[in-house]
């Protein structure tokens, strides 16, 4: 029903569906690889970045209806699953872990999990309003049977263009990790309290040397 608010063929949105959920498992296998050659910070920004412009492509194809955008809709969500779950969705676990210092660590994972929880009922509550199309006002009215079109206050009618608002959202996101959001790979849970308490830029995390004279 939600792919189907969006414009989509019953058909194609089952089809879109089976493919969405096959990047659950091929990115977590994927992530596998990728997690003991590269940085905790590293895969989590360039997921973001490449998710940045499929969201950008998904928003201006919203802008026509044709047949042939739909296709290409479709294939950028999967597209775009596929690289949060090679990315975002299992890397944000390791960073929760290992990024807060140990004395508060508790205090930032239950901080960051409400603001988690926060965001998913934003997101759950304006997604479906925003790719929903407007809905048809049928009069009742025994003396006058009419169908007319009236604007819905829970319906918006972005479709595919509500991919331009996460893009923005996206985008706000990237900047903030690119300055607060330390390279912890390869780093003890000594190391990263060493470098919080001596107050070292979360860009200098990877390549700072620490010992216990810092």
């Amino acid at each position: 029903m939600f792919l189907e608010a969006a414009g989509f063929s019953p058909v194609a949105a089952l089809d879109l569906n089976i493919g969405l959920s096959a990047c659950y498992i091929v990115g977590g296998m994927i992530c596998w690889l990728l997690f003991p050659r590269f940085g905790r910070a590293t895969i989590y920004m360039t997921g973001l970045t490449f998710m940045f412009f499929c969201l950008v492509a998904i928003g201006g194809l919203g802008f026509t209806t044709s047949k042939h955008a739909e296709m290409a809709i479709g294939i950028l969500l999967i597209v775009s699953t596929l690289a949060n779950m090679i990315t975002i969705g299992p890397v944000c676990y390791p960073i929760v872990a290992e990024t807060p210092s140990g004395r508060l660590r508790y205090k930032t994972i239950t901080i960051g999990r409400f603001v988690y929880n926060l965001t998913g009922i934003f997101s759950n509550s304006v997604t479906p309003r925003m790719i929903s199309s407007s809905g048809k006002h049928i009069d009742s009215s025994p003396r006058i049977q009419n169908v007319e079109l009236t604007p819905s206050f829970t319906a918006w009618n972005w479709g595919a263009k509500a991919g331009l608002f996460y893009a923005g959202t996206n985008l706000l996101c990237n900047i903030w990790c690119w300055f607060r959001l330390p390279e912890t790979k390869d780093r003890s849970f000594g190391e990263i309290d060493l470098l919080f308490e001596n107050k070292v830029p979360a860009r200098q995390f990877r390549t700072t040397e620490v010992n216990r004279k810092l």
